[in-house]
């Protein structure tokens, strides 16, 4: 079973895209912004991050740098962000490794699709 992280800030959106994840039979951890996200990814794999760009604490932006530098914490799997942020900020993600961007507010099949998308396109060799 894959397991994905989800980072989101607010707890309604949060507790949503967990539950339409669940139904796709994905195994799904969560944390409220990127320091708790960092905490996660230093314990355990993941196969995909679904990530927020705004939040507090520690902001989407942040904690795709410190995935780049890889030094506190290691992902090399992909990522989805998902925000309703202008498209001067989300142009900021050219070279990351950021799969998709889902736009909010989004449909729950947009997302079930994407993540399923994701998953099985890492898969292939």
């Amino acid at each position: 079973m894959a397991k994905v992280l989800v980072v989101e800030d607010d707890s309604a959106v949060q507790r949503l895209i967990a539950t339409i994840l669940r139904r796709e039979k994905l195994e799904v951890f969560t944390a409220n912004d990127g320091l708790d996200a960092v905490q996660c990814l230093q314990t355990t794999r993941f196969d995909l991050v679904v990530l927020d760009l705004m939040m507090p604490r520690m902001d989407g932006f942040a904690l795709l740098e410190h995935l780049r530098e890889g030094t506190s914490v290691r992902h090399d799997g992909p990522v989805i962000v998902m925000t309703a942020a202008a498209d001067t900020l989300v142009s900021r993600l050219d070279g990351t490794q950021v799969q998709a961007v889902l736009r909010k507010p989004f449909e729950v099949d947009q997302l079930a699709l994407l993540v399923r998308r994701t998953l099985e396109e890492k898969e292939q060799p």
